[in-house]
């Protein structure tokens, strides 16, 4: 898995509503490539690292300020 994307701001910015991201890679099988994904409002960009770790192995329900793991990914 490759995640790239544009998460990162300066400090006197605003904070981003919808960062684009780009995910690119099967996970080994676990993830269904080739489609656009968009969550609701104010879904932590944190939510995608638990779902990511988790397929990499990674027992982990919480990463950051993570309110849960994506469950779309799949």
């Amino acid at each position: 898995m490759i995640l790239d994307g544009a998460g990162m701001r300066r400090r006197e910015l605003p904070q981003p509503e919808n960062p684009p991201l780009l995910l690119a890679g099967h996970a080994g099988g676990s993830l269904s490539p080739g489609r656009h994904l968009k969550d609701a409002l104010r879904t932590p960009m944190a939510n995608l690292h638990p779902a990511l770790l988790q397929r990499a192995g990674v027992v982990t329900q919480k990463f950051a300020d993570s309110t849960e793991a994506l469950p779309h990914l799949g």
